[in-house]
């Protein structure tokens, strides 16, 4: 993870705020091998992060966070998740339960302390994560709150629980650091046919203003949740920029600076950003995945040295997917992503590649069998057909149908895949997965014969 942040502030990047940070042990749990600020054990990983990113210049800002009802039963010892109510997420699909008061109050101190350990670690400044529907987000959206106590209910009260913990952050780290709010000005959920109220964008200008009255320092405007998570990790159908009108919307409503993300790739839609007075900072996520390098490269004008994002999404697949065996992400462009450490500092591969006209003439070994392969198979079958039932009987040894030998006279091959089933049947080593899946490679090979 160090090697990784450092690749980014050394690449030319000014401010970064790494993942989701744990404020609670209990129920925030968001993710394995997360960061976290639970405990003052926390001091010196975290002391370690920033004093890593501060070699190049950089600063750091850490993004307290509680997945509330958006969070996974099992990474909190099975038990429901917690949220405003009991509203279950329609994407994560975790039994849910509300929080008793005592564990509001808790919650309360527990984002305070965990700011506290950040400024003694040397970081520059922290985020509350109040989007993409998390614990803060339920608690000031309508359509997750419906508790009907002094959290719940009218917008005071559904802002009650962030007010608080800006307040005891400012008790406890002082007016001097910097404090700000990650904030969904707009959960879009219209687009999935809700009809009940939700968090629209002049409901997110009226939270973000407050936000502003009690003390913060700056507002990073994003938008949605995971029921509408596509507006939030767009796919390559959407046009750089297209957040464009409800951050301008927000900038104009607040005297605090702001920091936008919209997909942006190019360097000449951020610098339109900035020159156009909708965002005093332009926030990057994917982009910086795909090029470690893409704030240097932009300032030394090596804009097309970029390696850019191509909003492939692969990077969320994989942090789905391999998250839970404790691996990290993947980026499709970059395979250097996440293995900086591993891989170190490669050259660039910048040798003459030989021509298609001198690699026909030079086959590769596996060309070269295969080319053999088909020689063979051709001079003994006497149909196309023929070739390619032959053909899943040579390249299905795991099957031992490689064994048999090219007679004149060949089993048809239907009578091949009966065949392959009894004798996969027969063996009592095999188990019925193991059946089933030889049984579909050998029907995935005969389909695949039949396109030539």
């Amino acid at each position: 993870m160090l090697a990784y942040f450092e690749a980014r502030a050394k690449g030319g990047c000014g401010l970064i705020m790494p993942e989701i940070c744990k404020v609670n042990e209990k129920t925030g749990v968001g993710m394995f091998r997360q960061i976290a600020a639970t405990s003052d054990r926390h001091i010196p990983s975290l002391a370690r992060l920033a004093s890593t990113v501060h070699k190049y210049g950089s600063k750091i800002f850490i993004q307290l966070h509680h997945p509330g009802r958006e969070g996974v039963s099992s990474l909190i010892g099975g038990q429901p998740c917690v949220s405003a109510s009991d509203r279950m997420c329609n994407v994560s699909k975790q039994e849910t339960r509300p929080m008793t008061l005592d564990e509001i109050h808790e919650l309360v101190e527990q984002f305070g302390d965990a700011a506290l350990r950040c400024k003694k670690a040397g970081i520059d400044g922290v985020e509350l994560h109040c989007a993409h529907g998390y614990l803060l987000q339920q608690f000031l959206s309508p359509y997750t709150n419906k508790r009907t106590d002094e959290y719940g209910g009218s917008f005071e009260n559904r802002m009650r629980l962030v007010l608080e913990i800006i307040a005891d952050i400012r008790k406890k780290c002082g007016k001097d650091f910097v404090l700000g709010c990650r904030v969904s000005v707009d959960e879009f959920l219209n687009t999935i046919g809700v009809t009940e109220d939700y968090i629209h964008i002049e409901d997110g200008i009226r939270i973000v203003k407050t936000m502003e009255a009690a003390g913060i320092d700056f507002v990073d405007v994003s938008c949605a949740l995971y029921e509408t998570g596509l507006m939030a990790i767009e796919p390559i159908s959407f046009p750089q920029g297209w957040r464009k009108d409800f951050v301008k919307a927000v900038r104009d409503n607040v005297n605090i600076p702001v920091i936008g993300v919209s997909a942006i790739r190019e360097p000449a839609v951020a610098e339109a950003f900035l020159e156009g007075g909708v965002v005093d900072f332009v926030g990057m996520g994917r982009t910086w995945l795909a090029d470690p390098e893409w704030g240097t490269k932009v300032q030394q004008g090596r804009e097309s040295e970029l390696k850019k994002c191509i909003n492939c999404l692969r990077c969320f697949e994989t942090l789905m997917s391999l998250n839970a065996q404790g691996l990290p992400l993947e980026c499709a462009v970059n395979p250097l992503t996440c293995n900086e450490k591993r891989y170190g500092d490669l050259e660039p591969d910048t040798a003459p590649r030989r021509s298609r006209r001198e690699a026909l003439r030079r086959p590769s070994s596996t060309v070269r069998i295969l080319s053999a392969e088909r020689s063979i198979s051709q001079r003994s079958l006497r149909s196309r057909r023929e070739w390619s039932g032959s053909r899943i009987i040579t390249e299905t040894a795991s099957l031992n149908l490689a064994s048999r030998s090219f007679s004149e006279k060949k089993r048809p091959l239907r009578k091949s895949l009966l065949w392959n089933r009894m004798q996969s049947s027969s063996r009592p080593d095999r188990n019925p997965s193991s059946r089933r899946v030889s049984r579909a490679w050998t029907v995935q090979m005969f389909t695949r014969s039949r396109k030539f």
